[in-house]
Parts: structure tokens; C-alpha cells; sequence
């Protein structure tokens, strides 16, 4: 396994916009539904994605956008399934490497719960559109019901009119 050496602040030393405009496509995430995600804009979206560094709010926006923290972001290596941040210690004896792994398994975990709660959330939506339509039918059920009572009353009115008329000639 290769082993980089990476700067734990960018570990990329990348512009940090182009690393969320990485991630977001590697999830295969429009910059619209990354906005939506945020509750921002679509420019603002794009605003990030053209930054050179992240400041705080940058960072939270971001880590709603993509559904990852700003770990992630600082040390995405790219598409690579594991990412290694490899940091060096040298006291100018032997290099000490001190290696983390995070495994992207929970991030994708993570995602995927993000994922369920997004098609509930549909689901959610949708049933209440189906109760709304319910009312709704019931009620066209009502004036519809109404309607028939009008037109049997009327039906009974014209034949009454119509025995008067034949009762008079």
C-alpha cells in the first residue's frame, strides 16, 4: 500500500473547494441537491466549490452538503475507499510514522442512513399528499352526493310540472 505524506490541515494541499466539488461528485451529488441538503442556494454551492480555503461556516455548510464532517474533508485522498493520513514526526533521529485510518465504510454507513431518512421523508410527503387527495376526494363524494339529491328533487319538480301540464290540456 502506498503512503502518502500529507498536510493534516489540507492534506490534498489542494484548494478546499475543489476537494468538496471531489467529494460531491463522487457521491454522485448535484450542486442542487448539495444545496438543498445545506438549505442554501445553488451559488452559494458554487461560491464554495471556487474557494482556495474554508473558513468555520464554510466547513459547516459544507459538511451538510456532502453528509460528511470536516475530517473527512480535510484528509479526502480521493475515491480511494480508505483514507490515510499519514503524519511525520522527526526529532532528528529516525522518522516516527504515526498512521490513522479512517475507514470510509462509516461514511458511506453514515450516508446511507442519511439516504433512508431522505426516501422517509418522501414517503412521509407522500402519504400526506394521498391523505390530502383522500379529503379531497371525499369531499367531491359529498357534492357529488348533493348533486344527485338536486337533480332527483329537480326530476321530481319537471314531472310534477309535466303531470300539470298533461293534467290541463
Amino acid at each position: 500500500m502506498k503512503v502518502k505524506r500529507v498536510n493534516v490541515k489540507n492534506p490534498t494541499k489542494r484548494r478546499m473547494g475543489d476537494v468538496m466539488a471531489e467529494i460531491r461528485e463522487s457521491i454522485k451529488r448535484s450542486q442542487e441537491e448539495a444545496a438543498k441538503r445545506a438549505g442554501k442556494s445553488q451559488q452559494t454551492i458554487s461560491r464554495l466549490e471556487q474557494l482556495e480555503t474554508f473558513n468555520d461556516d464554510d466547513y459547516a455548510i459544507a459538511e451538510k452538503a456532502l453528509g460528511v464532517d470536516r475530517d473527512y474533508i480535510d484528509n479526502w485522498q480521493g475515491n480511494t475507499g480508505t483514507m490515510i493520513v499519514h503524519h511525520i514526526q522527526d526529532q532528528g533521529q529516525a522518522a516516527y510514522n504515526q498512521r490513522n485510518y479512517v475507514n470510509t465504510a462509516e461514511a458511506l454507513l453514515k450516508q446511507v442512513e442519511e439516504i433512508k431518512a431522505m426516501y422517509k421523508e418522501q414517503i412521509d410527503l407522500l402519504k400526506d399528499m394521498l391523505q390530502s387527495k383522500d379529503a379531497d376526494i371525499a369531499k367531491l363524494e359529498a357534492r357529488i352526493d348533493k348533486l344527485e339529491a338536486l337533480i332527483a328533487e329537480k326530476d321530481q319538480e319537471i314531472k310534477a310540472l309535466l303531470a300539470k301540464l298533461n293534467g290541463s290540456k
